[in-house]
């Protein structure tokens, strides 16, 4: 029986099992406000982005930042909801988002 070289060699060393973990992704400081859970009221359990992908969710938003600003509601998070609503609402995109809502309840 006639080998090839390649027949005697040894097998080639594993590699090593490398588990590779992916950095944790840096949220922007407005995304960190997007994924801000709502902690009370009809949105619990909620993110501002969830809450405002309706009209009627926009203006509960503005609504809830008027109630906080205003101290009116106080919510023991460090105000970290009064820190992401007042973000997220400003954004340009949210906030003509939320005129168009709040005027077509005038309308209405």
């Amino acid at each position: 029986m006639h080998c090839t070289p390649d027949a005697h060699r040894s097998p080639a060393p594993a590699a090593p099992l490398v588990q590779t973990v992916a950095a944790p992704l840096t949220l922007t400081p407005w995304r960190q406000a997007a994924n801000q859970v709502m902690p009370l009221g009809k949105f619990r359990g909620q993110t501002l982005d969830a809450i405002a992908s309706s009209d009627d969710g926009l203006r509960y938003l503005d609504w809830m930042r008027g109630e906080v600003d205003g101290q009116r509601l106080r919510i023991s998070d460090g105000g970290a909801l009064q820190k992401h609503l007042g973000m997220y609402l400003d954004d340009p995109t949210i906030a003509q988002d939320l005129d168009r809502a709040l005027a077509s309840t005038r309308r209405s």
